[in-house]
Order: C-alpha cells, then sequence, then structure tokens
C-alpha cells in the first residue's frame, strides 16, 4: 500500500512539474513540445510503463492543456489528469503571475473497480 502511494505523490509531481513547464510556452512552442512530451527519467525509473499525453483545449472557457499520466497498476484505474491555463499571448510575463495549475484525480469515485483513489 504504501509503494502505491508513493507512485501516486511521484505522478502528482511529475504533471505539475510538466503543466508548470509547459503553460509557460507560447502556443507554437507548446505545440511541439506536446509532440516529444514524454515522462522524465526519474519517473520511467519510479513508475512502471509511465505513458504522458497532452491535449490542447481552445473553447468557450480559454486555451489551456491536459495533460495524463498513466502507468501500470493494480486494477487498471484511469490515468492521473492535470489541467493548466496556456498563458495568453497577449500579455507579458511581466503582468503574469504563474500559471495556474488545477490536478484533478478522477480515481477517486472508483469504487465499481475497488480503488480508493490513493493507489
Amino acid at each position: 500500500m504504501r509503494r502505491l502511494q508513493r507512485q501516486y505523490e511521484v505522478a502528482v509531481d511529475e504533471l505539475s512539474n510538466q503543466l508548470e513547464r509547459l503553460s509557460n510556452l507560447s502556443s507554437e512552442e507548446f505545440s511541439q513540445a506536446a509532440e516529444e512530451l514524454k515522462p522524465s527519467p526519474w519517473v520511467v525509473d519510479r513508475l512502471p510503463e509511465a505513458r504522458l499525453s497532452a491535449t490542447r483545449i481552445d473553447d468557450g472557457d480559454g486555451d489551456r492543456i491536459e495533460l495524463q499520466l498513466a502507468w501500470k497498476r493494480p486494477g487498471q484505474p484511469p490515468p492521473l489528469v492535470g489541467v493548466a491555463w496556456l498563458r495568453s499571448s497577449e500579455l507579458s510575463s511581466d503582468t503574469v503571475d504563474d500559471a495556474g495549475v488545477e490536478l484533478g484525480n478522477n480515481l477517486a469515485e472508483q469504487s465499481d473497480t475497488g480503488g480508493t483513489g490513493n493507489e
């Protein structure tokens, strides 16, 4: 159980770090970075079969990115998901604080698979 909790903490740290890095890029830079996206070597060593993917969402709510981090674990729960707003090209770095990062855990309601969200 402790190993699963540590893996979850590693995954949250990776999503947070990747979101911070990606959310500070311009739209053009983000597109290239998303194509080259992969988990950090540190995460690859700690999460079996780690896979990281990015999706850009631009709708009425704004321009944002969604990252999903999946790895092999018991019960095959869904990936951990993180969302961050992309920095607007209209704003300079002098007028914007660090981009807000919002982590979401879609594992919390996994009662049908026996998951607790704390794996």
